[in-house]
């Protein structure tokens, strides 16, 4: 394996350890930690681009890298399902929230005294 490619596969590892990292932020509901790895898989996957163009011949021409390839936009696409699926976790929760905090204000205002003697 040459320079450039070894470049490209060290590229791809990145890469797949990010992706492997972010899976994990977003089963714990990591915000700080899904921040942080989105700031390196951008700068990750810009230099597997640049590691691309080097290799003089596409990727995928080499069945080793195809499978690689082929895993890390499998795993992008799960980290994208489980992303969405927890910020619409949270979202009902949230809203969950806020109906319980408009129930309890309802509440007060039933039991609280009215200025009319406290007859209730």
């Amino acid at each position: 394996m040459g320079g450039s490619e070894e470049s490209f596969a060290r590229a791809l590892g990145t890469c797949e350890s990010l992706l492997r990292a972010e899976n994990e932020a977003i089963g714990r509901a990591d915000a700080e930690a899904i921040e942080a790895i989105l700031s390196q898989k951008d700068e990750a996957f810009a230099a597997l681009r640049k590691a691309g163009e080097n290799l003089g011949y596409p990727p995928t021409d080499e069945p080793a890298f195809t499978a690689r390839i082929e895993s890390i936009f499998s795993k992008q696409q799960t980290n994208l399902e489980l992303m969405q699926e927890m910020l619409s976790k949270q979202r009902s929760e949230g809203e969950g929230i806020h109906e319980g905090k408009a129930r309890l204000r309802m509440l007060k205002g039933v039991y609280r005294p009215s200025g009319s003697g406290g007859d209730r």
